[in-house]
């Protein structure tokens, strides 16, 4: 065993997002899923007890840690000494790029680093739906099911830009506003369409908050050919596909989401 060992754990967009179906409770997934370079940077530190501890660089406090419950989950299920987490954030919340599963991810590399084990997808998705992705050495994937049967994508490395604001969608409240509408238009899965980017789940969250519309607005308004939202939202991303004039049609959305007070970042998607 040995000492404090410090993980980067990137986050994800989705290029596309399907939903083929139901699997018992679960909606049957697929999309195309790509890491970016944003992280939180997880530190595990070895305990002599069983015992768990998770805490936040800046002082966050989640009423439901989902971190702390996959940790403890695992040092449980895995009969394994516990360990102390510091979490330093650097992935945005409730914006569509892993959220907690980005920890919950992080943290499960970092202790099978440490204790010598290994964990199947089965267990991972346990731990949350994002999580065998966010774990694994892939840096894009096409991701089945309720998110634990990967196919690697080699993805060539591609410039996005991610707009955010204040407005956040539950994501229980986006899947059964999708469900909803399917079910009013007897329809029971989206098809598999091509890899160009689309988010069958966009028009549920445009509903449970219309105010996000927004964010799509401005990038469409800066002239974006390929944008969609990522995950179950908050976030879009504008994707460069070769796009022409990609520079000046960030220039023209960065200068649009400063007067309306909206987040931007420049990512790079297929980063490990």
């Amino acid at each position: 065993m040995s000492n404090s060992i410090v993980i980067k754990a990137p986050a994800k967009v989705n290029i596309t997002l399907y939903i083929q179906g139901m699997v018992g409770d679960y909606h049957d997934l697929e999309s195309l899923m790509a890491k970016i370079d944003l992280f939180d940077v997880i530190t595990i530190t070895p305990r002599n007890d069983n015992e768990v501890t998770v805490t936040y660089s800046t002082g966050e406090n989640y009423p439901r840690d989902n971190a702390l419950k996959a940790t403890t989950k695992i040092i449980n299920n895995y009969g394994l000494n516990g360990v102390d987490v510091i979490i330093q954030k650097g992935v945005p919340e409730g914006v569509g790029l892993g959220g907690s599963a980005v920890d919950a991810a992080g943290i499960a590399r970092g202790i099978s680093e440490l204790y010598g084990v290994s964990f199947s997808n089965d267990f991972l998705i346990t731990l949350g739906g994002d999580v065998p992705f966010l774990a694994s050495e892939y840096s894009s994937a096409l991701v089945r099911g309720k998110g634990e049967k990967l196919t690697q994508v080699p993805l060539n490395a591609r410039n996005a830009l991610l707009i955010y604001g204040s407005e956040r969608v539950s994501t229980a409240e986006v899947f059964a506003k999708y469900d909803q509408l399917m079910q009013e238009r007897g329809v029971s899965g989206s098809k598999v369409g091509s890899l160009m980017a689309h988010n069958v789940l966009e028009g549920a969250a445009i509903e449970v908050n219309p105010r996000i519309k927004q964010y799509r607005d401005t990038l469409r308004e800066a002239k974006f050919q390929n944008v969609v939202m990522t995950g179950s939202g908050a976030g879009f991303i504008a994707i460069n596909f070769d796009e022409s004039e990609f520079d000046d049609k960030v220039n023209r959305a960065i200068a649009l989401c400063e007067q309306r007070g909206f987040c931007y970042k420049m990512i790079t998607m297929g980063k490990n």
